[in-house]
């Protein structure tokens, strides 16, 4: 039984060691962002050096429109992974709480019945060197 408590307290390491290489973090979506932020100034620097004209600035914010949209949904995305990733952590911990709870409630009975045969024991021998 305290095999089975280790390959679960295992694969619940596993599982969050994967998480956390796997998962996006604050820094990366940070990162996404101020790429994205500069490419949008690099834009906006372009169609003020060039004096564009409107048509052309609609055009190349349309473009900008598309990007934010793009960042919005890889960001919404990325908070539904999270939530997702935090919902199964929280089951994890749960089941695993319930599986030492289990494993200690079973050492206990066993160390119970372990202490009984003891004495059925020492009764023996004393009954074996009374006779």
């Amino acid at each position: 039984m305290e095999q089975d408590a280790d390959k679960k307290l295992n694969e619940m390491h596993e599982m969050v060691a994967f998480l956390k290489a796997n998962a996006a973090t604050r820094q990366d979506v940070e990162e996404i962002v101020q790429t994205k932020t500069d490419e949008i100034l690099e834009i906006v620097t372009f169609i003020k050096d060039n004096a564009a004209m409107q048509n052309d600035v609609d055009v190349r914010f349309n473009g900008v429109d598309v990007q934010f949209g793009e960042v919005k949904a890889e960001l919404r995305a990325i908070r539904a992974e999270i939530s997702e990733i935090r919902v199964r952590i929280t089951a994890l911990e749960k089941r695993t709480i319930e599986d030492a709870n289990a494993a200690v409630k079973e050492i206990l009975e066993l160390k119970e019945r372990l202490e009984k045969v003891e004495q059925q024991i020492i009764q023996l021998q004393q009954a074996h060197q009374s006779a």
